[in-house]
């Protein structure tokens, strides 16, 4: 074996032993959806910053940087504010109705918030039909680094992978989760820092960078190109999309549960903010590999830029750091992949299952079992289908992001942030976010029809301009959780546990 694999291997290793650890103390439900709330601020925002940091941060976005310039990289850009904008406006009211209230997963929130099973369902849909995508875009991701990195075929790279995986968090959980995901994400925080000082040493620092990248036709040093697909529409609705976006992700917002106190909510917003910033720094790989090229010092043999990423580690770093930088590019994608399974297994279980089919009373040792038994099937389905998805699988895949952020902006945000609200807002808002949002991903698909701005965009300002108008012009539905989310008097206390 090689160095990089050696490298690799271990830190599979260690993923799998910190789930085998977490099994311990998976006793319950609470234990295993949101880690009994045992997870203190430095290991949830170091875990909500790798589980926002998808594949795509570091395979997709450094990929494109390197092909465009500087205008893909408003993605991370308002990330980064996103991560902040998603704690100020759930960490707090979500925290505080956990403690009270024992919620597990966000269609709980819906259903008392509402008072509506309808209200629910939209949430419980959106939340598997949007996070199944991401975990089959991610697993897609994961077969093919690995595959690239140790020689070994996509089919045993993705079976490895998700094998690790299904490892760690079918035993342990969200805490298992939680704790694998602040481990990468200090993996990842390393590659950032690592890749952003060799690529500006390479490219003579910024100012040399920005001048060569600038020389060449389009110029690539602008945010804004009018008159390419990166104009000042994509601009505004990728802030839209990325800055108020992740307030809209079930794997992201589901942590907030698992905060006890208002303190560590804030100091867990600044990890998690600066989490993200440094490891976002690896875009700037992209600009320095870009600029290289151009100036001659850096051969291009890709044949897909998302590939740059591997290349970059490859040309730059000795073996065993080069295997550490592997490594994180790897835990980008097992880090939000295994939030999302836990997160689908949970609107699965609790949501439906147990819900409206298996309606006995059961202890815990069995709910745990059939958790688990759910969750495997799950990992399995979507292992499964990352082979040869068929078309409507892939269409969730693309759509992700706008079904989950289009439901639960609406819903979950307004929801929890403005007292006024009923359940037939709630109900049609959902409706026409998951039909925009998926409906357009469609259409573009099948059509030669193209829109100005992701489809996301679109599905997530229909539905909450719907439900904005239907809260207006419906009575209000006053309820005790409503009381509750605009305490103020509770909203500064510290003292919950």
């Amino acid at each position: 074996m090689t160095t990089i694999q050696i490298v690799l291997v271990v830190y599979i290793i260690i993923c799998a032993g910190i789930g085998i650890w977490s099994s311990k103390f998976q006793t319950n439900a609470s234990e295993f959806y949101v880690a009994g709330k045992r997870l203190g601020p430095v290991i949830l925002g170091l875990a909500i910053s790798s589980t926002i940091m998808s594949g795509m941060g570091f395979v997709g976005s450094v990929g494109s940087i390197y092909r465009d310039g500087y205008a893909p990289m408003t993605i991370m850009i308002f990330a980064t504010m996103g991560t902040m904008v998603s704690y100020l406006l759930l960490a707090e009211p979500l925290r505080r109705v956990s403690g009270k209230y024992g919620y597990v997963t966000l269609s709980d929130f819906a259903y008392n918030r509402f008072q509506s099973e309808g209200a629910r369902l939209v949430v419980t849909i959106a939340t598997i039909i949007g996070v199944t995508g991401y975990i089959m875009t991610n697993l897609a991701s994961l077969g093919t680094v690995v595959a690239l990195v140790t020689g070994w075929s996509y089919f045993t790279s993705l079976t490895v992978g998700v094998i690790v995986v299904a490892i760690y968090v079918m035993m342990g959980g969200m805490l298992a989760a939680a704790i694998t995901d602040a481990f990468q994400s200090v993996l990842m925080m390393i590659l950032g820092v690592s890749f952003a000082i060799v690529a500006l040493q390479n490219a003579g620092g910024v100012t040399q960078m920005n001048t060569v990248l600038g020389s060449v036709e389009g110029n690539l040093t602008e945010f804004i190109r009018p008159g390419t697909n990166y104009g000042l529409i994509y601009f505004v609705g990728t802030a839209l999309m990325y800055g108020l976006g992740v307030g809209g992700q079930p794997h992201v917002v589901n942590k907030f549960y698992q905060i006890n106190k208002k303190s560590k909510w804030k100091r867990s917003m600044f990890i998690a903010t600066l989490s993200y910033f440094l490891v976002g720094a690896s875009h700037i790989a992209g600009l320095g590999g870009r600029a290289q090229t151009i100036m001659g010092t850096f051969q291009d043999t890709l044949d897909n830029v998302n590939n740059f990423s591997s290349l970059f580690t490859f040309e730059n770093f000795p073996p065993i750091f080069a295997g550490i930088m592997m490594a994180a590019i790897v835990a980008a994608m097992m880090s939000t992949c295994d939030s999302q399974v836990v997160t689908v297994t949970g609107a699965f279980c609790k949501d439906l299952i147990f819900r409206y089919f298996y309606k006995k009373k059961m202890d815990d040792k069995k709910e745990m079992l059939i958790t688990r038994i759910v969750m495997g099937i799950i990992i399995l389905v979507a292992y499964l289908l990352v082979f040869n998805p068929p078309q409507f699988l892939m269409w969730m895949g693309n759509g992700a992001w706008g079904i989950c952020a289009s439901v639960l902006i609406p819903v979950l945000v307004l929801g929890a942030r403005w007292k006024r609200g009923n359940k037939y807002a709630a109900i049609i808002a959902g409706v026409v976010g998951i039909a925009g949002s998926f409906g357009l991903v469609v259409l573009t698909s099948v059509t030669s029809l193209t829109l100005p701005v992701n489809a996301a965009v679109i599905g997530t300002l229909a539905s909450t301009i719907t439900y904005i108008v239907l809260t207006l012009i419906l009575p209000d539905q006053p309820n005790e959780l409503v009381e509750v989310l605009h305490d103020k008097a509770a909203a500064m206390s510290d003292d919950e546990e």
